[in-house]
């Protein structure tokens, strides 16, 4: 596999990893199905609390993904079109019709104020081609900063 790929792959493996870290259970528990009764600020804090405390996608995450996406939120769109990718979950849409190219540009726009969240999604939205075409370079490039 070329070099350029493996920094993608890992920041893949901190994204879409599998969750089977038994420590993490109690904590998978304490977290919701999906974002009922939650405006689209608090929702997109859940997909960010949920993806740095439940070491990987669980099928709990896949709920708030969706809502998070379908409320507009580009980190929760891209867990959702990654997890779709990897074949993690079953959703009817392709993986790369899930993010729009107007949440590309806001993550371009999050990534360049240092959101490493919103870096690291974008490595793997170019990175799959998700909102417009595999750009592999810009993906190592961003994995890597």
């Amino acid at each position: 596999m070329p070099m350029a790929h493996n920094n993608v792959l890992r920041a893949l493996g901190f994204l879409l990893m599998m969750s089977s870290i038994s420590w993490a259970g109690a904590v998978r528990d304490s977290f919701p199905d999906n974002c009922d009764g939650l405006d689209s600020v608090a929702c997109s804090e859940l997909v960010r609390e949920m993806r740095k405390k439940l070491q990987g996608n669980t099928p709990k995450s896949f709920g708030v993904y969706r809502d998070a996406c379908k409320q507009g939120d580009s980190i929760g769109c891209v867990s959702l079109a990654g997890a779709v990718a990897v074949k993690e979950t079953t959703d009817a849409r392709k993986a790369e019709h899930i993010v729009s190219a107007e949440q590309i540009k806001n993550l371009n726009e999050s990534c360049f104020k240092n959101d490493t969240e919103s870096c690291l999604a974008l490595a793997v939205a170019y990175y799959y081609g998700f909102g417009g075409r595999k750009e592999f370079e810009k993906s190592n490039e961003l994995a890597t900063k």
